[in-house]
């Protein structure tokens, strides 16, 4: 295992630990984190230096953007995605934002047929929609959802994403 990997376990650990305790992640700890990656680049064997981290950080970035400008993760989470780019590379930083996805969209369709109100919802879209079929489109009543650290899906991605390398 190369130490920028267990670099990222590390970071992954204390920013998940942070993100469920707190719900947020400082912007201090994605900073030493990029900081980090960059020193464990640069005293790297193969010599990637500096640009890995730099790419890969903006791989992170730009993949978790439009999560961000969705409102389906917070900023935190965003430029969690960055400094764990910075680590990974940018291959590494856009696979772990689409497994993370992935991950929350799977967590997010268990608990929808485990749910009580799965058939309610159900049957409350198709009535909506045969009514309305063509007129509006059927939005989700206010105070529907559930928020939670996005973390919960991305660290144990990353920790994957380690292990299979």
């Amino acid at each position: 295992m190369a130490t920028t990997e267990i670099g990222l376990l590390l970071f992954t650990a204390v920013s998940f630990g942070m993100d469920a305790a707190m719900r947020k992640i400082p912007n201090a700890l994605v900073a030493a984190g990029v900081l980090l990656a960059t020193a464990l680049h640069g005293c790297a064997p193969d010599g990637s230096g500096w640009f890995i981290p730099a790419v890969g950080a903006l791989a992170g970035i730009a993949c978790a953007m439009p999560l961000y400008a969705s409102g389906a993760i917070a900023a935190g989470d965003a430029k969690w995605f960055a400094a764990a780019g910075a680590f990974a590379g940018p291959a590494g930083g856009a696979g772990l934002v689409l497994g993370s996805v992935l991950a929350a969209g799977t967590l997010a369709a268990c608990t929808l047929a485990f749910s009580g109100t799965f058939r309610r919802r159900c049957s409350e879209f198709a009535a909506g929609w045969y009514i309305r079929a063509g007129r509006s489109k059927w939005k989700a009543p206010a105070g529907v959802g559930t928020k939670f650290p996005f973390l919960l899906c991305a660290g144990p991605v990353a920790v994957v994403y380690v292990l299979w390398r």
